[in-house]
């Protein structure tokens, strides 16, 4: 549920952001983690949660390879 305040798609934004601060500041840690760290502190959706894992993930799967 969003606040009369938020926008929608407010927290993903924040998420993507966060993430990505979080990626380059701890470039040892994997995607998952970080996003898992992420999910818990913006409080997501499972939509959202979803998403993001849906997204990054893809994108660590083609780093392996």
């Amino acid at each position: 549920m969003t606040l009369p305040t938020q926008v929608p798609g407010d927290k993903l934004k924040k998420a993507i952001t966060l993430f990505s601060e979080l990626l380059e500041n701890n470039p040892e840690k994997s995607r998952s983690k970080l996003m898992q760290e992420v999910q818990m502190k913006l409080d997501l959706s499972p939509m959202d949660c979803e998403f993001l894992n849906k997204h990054f993930a893809q994108t660590e799967e083609n780093s392996e390879s």
